[in-house]
Formats: structure tokens, sequence, C-alpha cells
């Protein structure tokens, strides 16, 4: 139950920086809530035309809901046929306008199957693809921000004072 995550999420974050939550679709009732209670919403969607302006408008929505929040948001693209780059490329230059960060997922048969995916059955550029969606999300993230400057001054001042 969605309500049920709300609070499961506020203990994790005590423990863990990071909380990954698969929301349900947005005209589900308490979906706004949890992504204006966000760090880093990440928005993912078909490499259509269609399904871009879709998710364009939910982000323009959310740019309302949560102020400053739509400029942390990462726009994923998944290509869903082997085949297409015409449509890739217009969708791309489509979410480039308007998001802050956009990660294209290429097309992998490994993501057409149904079941969980193993990233190390995915081909180099797919991989490469969620290595990136990563890299984007957790950069995002204010907590490990705030470790990474602490690394950083860290470094300058010639200690390492961040868990050596």
């Amino acid at each position: 139950m969605l309500h049920e995550t709300y609070a499961l999420v506020e203990r994790i974050r005590q423990v863990y920086s990071i909380a990954l939550l698969d929301l349900p679709q947005v005209e589900v009732r308490g979906t706004w809530s949890a992504l204006a209670g966000c760090a880093v919403p990440v928005l993912v969607c078909r490499a259509t035309r269609e399904s871009v302006q879709h998710t364009l408008r939910l982000l323009a929505q959310l740019r309302h809901v949560a102020d400053g929040l739509a400029d942390q948001a990462i726009l994923t693209l998944v290509v869903g046929r082997p085949h297409n780059p015409r449509e890739v490329r217009l969708a791309q230059q489509q979410a480039a306008e308007a998001a802050h960060a956009v990660v294209t997922v290429p097309w992998d048969p490994v993501l057409a199957r149904p079941e969980p995916i193993d990233v190390r059955q995915l081909g180099a550029a797919a991989r490469r693809a969620v290595v990136r969606l990563a890299v984007e999300i957790v950069t995002r993230c204010p907590s490990v921000q705030a470790v990474t400057n602490a690394q950083r001054d860290a470094q300058v001042a010639g200690t390492s004072s961040v868990g050596d």
C-alpha cells in the first residue's frame, strides 16, 4: 500500500542515503505526494513522441506541485524496439529541451523479457546507460553530495575524515 510506503521510507532515510521507489502511475492517488517528497525524481517513458509528450506534461505538473523539484528530475527514455533511430532521435531532442537530464537506455533483448533484470547480462550500450542513470541519480542525491563534499574538503586539507 502506498500510504504504508511513506512510513517505511521515513525509517529507511534514517539509515540509508537512497531509497528507490517504483511508484505506480501518477494518476494513482498518493503518487504526487511521493514525488513531491523525493529528492531525485526519475521519470521513465518509452522513447516515442507520444510518450515523451505525456511525460513532459507530467514534468510541468511536477513544477507546480513542488518548486524546484522538476529541475532535479531525470528523464529516462527506454527504447522499445531494436530499429527505429529516427523516432528515438526525435524523442531525445524533445526531451532535452524540457528536462535537465535525459538518459536514453537503448533496446536490449534482456530488457524486453518480463523476468527480473541482471545488469551483467545487458549488452554494452544498455549497461553504460544504466550506469549513467545511476550516476545521475547519485550525484543529485543531497546526502551523497554532502559526503562527496566532505571527502573533497578532506583531500584539500591533506587528511581524510570520511571512512578510510
